[in-house]
């Protein structure tokens, strides 16, 4: 693997050119509930839309946009593998199936239990970040499967904000805590007032990752995507 960048947003584009990509492929968040892409906004991993569009004199730039269900987001990066030449039906994709099937099916026999999760980001600072899941695509998948999500409330897109003091006010089973950074169980539980971080049943703080995800484009293939443009695939 070439590394042509060592932080968000900064790209060696000499070192990108050596590298002599036929196809970039980057991700683009929604900007609101419904999944409102704004296309004046530079695509994830690019810090502003002309070092973007350098990139794509370089390869041609699809995105896959994070949004709906993460089973949506899958199966339409399975259509632009395919497009690219990927065998779906081999037999180390076929496995990999099985066991996604496997997992799923798991975890809706636990969340028959109908047991709360509530996913959170932590600041020592802030308090918390409550994710909303409707709008992240791995907890939308999640949900669909049976688990029954707190809902923050709050009008925000995919975060809803809560001080310490406020916590207490969200109750739930599981917390399932980001590990992006943020605070971990041991920290959180230190915490004024005290215990507002536990799960109502003790033992239940899980790791997990609340980060948004892609949804599915509307199908393409690689002649759709020029060289020298880019292309946000919906």
């Amino acid at each position: 693997m070439e590394i042509v960048g060592e932080s968000y947003g900064q790209i060696d584009l000499e070192a990108l050119a050596a590298a002599d990509p036929d196809l970039i492929v980057t991700t683009v968040y929604p900007v609101d509930s419904e999944g409102t892409l704004d296309d004046t906004q530079p695509l994830y991993g690019f810090e502003s839309l002309e070092q973007q569009e350098q990139v794509a004199q370089i390869a041609p730039v699809v995105a896959i946009a994070w949004r709906g269900s993460a089973a949506d987001v899958i199966e339409r990066t399975a259509e632009l593998a395919g497009s690219l030449g990927a065998d779906l039906e081999s037999a180390e994709v076929t496995a990999a199936r099985h066991d996604y099937e496997e997992a799923s099916a798991a975890l809706t026999e636990a969340a028959f239990s109908g047991v709360t999760v509530l996913p959170v980001a932590a600041y020592p600072d802030e308090g918390f970040s409550m994710a909303e899941a409707p709008d992240d695509p791995s907890l939308h998948l999640y949900a669909d499967l049976g688990v029954q999500f707190v809902d923050p409330g709050g009008e925000d897109h995919f975060w809803q904000a809560a001080s310490w003091e406020q916590v207490p006010q969200y109750t739930s089973d599981v917390i399932l805590y980001s590990l992006r950074g943020t605070m971990t169980p041991e920290e959180m539980s230190t915490q004024p007032p005290t215990g507002c971080c536990r799960p109502r049943r003790p033992g239940r703080c899980t790791p997990g990752s609340t980060s948004a995800w892609t949804t599915p484009p509307r199908p393409a293939t690689c002649s759709a995507w020029p060289t020298g443009s880019s292309a946000r695939s919906r």
